[in-house]
């Protein structure tokens, strides 16, 4: 059995999810939680330590006798944290991918002189590539948000250890009292983020991340505010399989001095840039629902695209961020590449994104966009859609 603690279960289930199977964990009532379901995990080795800097380096040593497997190291609140450091300064140095779970009190306890009590958040300074301190999910109106927060936090954390510089990390878990219930038979199943280091290994389309664009049937692909827009417009105005919603900011006024080259040739593509109606329109209809999204560029304006998005529950977003930022503007994201904006469009562009959506011009989804391109009016009444 698990805990009741949903933060707890978020944790452990993700540390799973993206392959941890050492832990090295310390004595303690506040982190019992986090140990116990630790512990319970059939997929997770713990060594009992009781010694926090002894065990910091005891995670050390397991991890790179696993070839520089990540491995967690799990201590208790207040100053047992602070024990880590020498470990957590060894980590950063070597970029061994060490992953330092602290139990912490709520914050409204900090500072009002209750034992072992210390600002755990960001203890570990400079020496960590990573910091983040999880809410606590109650039932209530917030619940599900802030469970998407918890599960995005620590997606962030593990991702920046194992990633393409590993280091160590730290994730701080306020734990509120009871500590000692588990009742939960299993894990939640957790969102897992994974980030595509492509750039540098792209020798065919359909062996890159962005094999899931060709087994989409229903994509979208979301525009947001770009600069040096003139060199995506004339790419994406021939995009003509592939609805392309584009933030109001993102492309003019160049994309309006391509709208009067081609003339009537306008309504044969699919950018929608006043897609206002359009959401309207589609709101919750299930024919309407993409299967794919693919977010490049900055921000989006529009708080209707921005609900509507987040309305897509299982419905798998990829982001493209040079920097392979965690960016889960709706909620859903899925996998982030690490490619700039422009050499994504031309690999989509040289690898068959035009050839492909021509392959499924006869789909439900196609005949609802040439509807759309036809009318280019509010009004889906003669729309055609097949499954």
């Amino acid at each position: 059995m698990y805990s009741n603690k949903e933060n707890v279960n978020i944790l452990t289930s993700l540390l799973v999810a993206h392959g941890v199977r050492h832990a090295v964990v310390c004595p303690g009532s506040r982190n019992a939680a986090i140990v116990h379901n630790l512990n319970e995990c059939e997929d997770i080795t713990c060594y009992p330590v009781t010694d926090e800097r002894s065990a910091g380096f005891q995670a050390l040593g397991l991890s790179m006798a696993e070839g520089y497997q990540p491995v967690v190291v799990c201590v208790t609140s207040g100053s047992a944290l602070l024990n880590l450091y020498p470990a957590v300064a060894e980590a950063y140095y070597q970029q061994i991918p060490l992953i330092v779970i602290s139990a912490d009190r709520p914050a409204q306890w900090i500072n009002q002189l209750d034992g072992q009590t210390l600002p755990q958040p960001d203890a570990l300074g400079q020496m960590v590539r990573k910091a983040v301190s999880l809410p606590e999910v109650f039932e209530g109106e917030q619940q599900e948000e802030m469970h998407w927060y918890c599960n995005r936090l620590v997606n962030e954390a593990l991702l920046k250890s194992m990633g393409r510089v590993k280091g160590p990390v730290h994730i701080n878990v306020p734990i509120s009292e009871p500590f000692y219930s588990f009742t939960k038979e299993a894990l939640p199943v957790e969102r897992k983020i994974e980030v595509a280091y492509c750039r540098a290994n792209i020798d065919t389309f359909e062996e890159t991340p962005f094999e899931c664009v060709l087994k989409a049937k229903r994509p979208l692909l979301v525009i947001g505010q770009l600069d040096n827009t003139e060199k995506y417009v004339d790419l994406l105005a021939y995009i003509d399989r592939m609805p392309i919603l584009w933030e109001s900011l993102a492309m003019p006024p160049y994309l309006y001095k391509v709208q009067e080259e081609l003339g009537e040739d306008w309504n044969k593509t699919t950018l929608y840039g006043a897609f206002e109606n359009l959401l309207d329109e589609i709101k919750d209809d299930e024919r309407f629902r993409p299967d794919l999204v693919v977010y490049i560029g900055g921000h989006i304006v529009s708080k209707k695209l921005k609900s509507y998005l987040r309305s897509l529950k299982g419905v798998e977003q990829i982001r493209i961020s040079q920097e392979a930022d965690i960016e889960d503007t709706f909620m859903h994201l899925t996998k982030v590449m690490d490619l700039p904006n422009s050499d994504a469009m031309s690999w989509l562009d040289n690898f068959g994104w035009h050839n492909h959506w021509r392959i499924i011009a006869n789909c439900g989804w196609m005949r609802w966009l040439k509807a759309m391109n036809a009318k280019r009016t509010s009004s889906l009444s003669s729309a055609v859609w097949l499954p």
